[in-house]
């Protein structure tokens, strides 16, 4: 990272730290581990800071990364108890998403908003495939083939933050 990147990296940063800390206090509602988190991201922001300084919104590719960093610790914390399945993750992570982090913040930019919309509904708010399509004016086939390819690059994405 040259001078110039380390500037602008150090500016985004300190504009978007409080908010990263305070959302990483709501989700794992541990300070210890919130800082840790944070300074994660930090770390990621400043290892990547290609990427973060190429993202149309800085703050979105910020929140990705913390989120990311929660699902690791909430699967290390699960594996701990000796009890991780995928449905308790995808519960608990119907709660943040539901409470705490919108994906429209988080993916801004990413993906188009109708497809976080299908998806949101679909999957957060649990509304049939059928219903959804005929909201948007398209087929059952398209909806399905919408969402299975919005999750394809939303994982390609969140992979990146790895």
């Amino acid at each position: 990272m040259n001078q110039s990147q380390k500037i602008q990296v150090e500016q985004i940063w300190n504009t978007q730290a409080e908010q990263l800390q305070q959302m990483a206090l709501r989700l794992v509602r541990d300070p210890e581990s919130a800082e840790e988190i944070v300074q994660q991201v930090f770390l990621s922001a400043c290892q990547k800071s290609d990427q973060l300084l190429a993202c149309a919104n800085p703050s979105s590719w910020l929140c990705r990364t913390l989120y990311c960093k929660v699902l690791i610790v909430f699967c290390k914390r699960r594996r701990e108890k000796g009890h991780i399945t995928l449905e308790a993750i995808e519960q608990e992570a119907a709660y943040w998403m539901d409470d705490l982090i919108d994906l429209h913040t988080l993916y801004d930019g990413v993906v188009p908003y109708e497809d976080l919309e299908l998806l949101r509904r679909a999957y957060v708010e649990n509304e049939p495939f059928r219903t959804i399509a005929d909201d948007m004016g398209i087929s059952l086939g398209a909806a399905k083939i919408r969402a299975s390819r919005t999750k394809h690059r939303l994982k390609q994405e969140i992979r990146k933050h790895f």
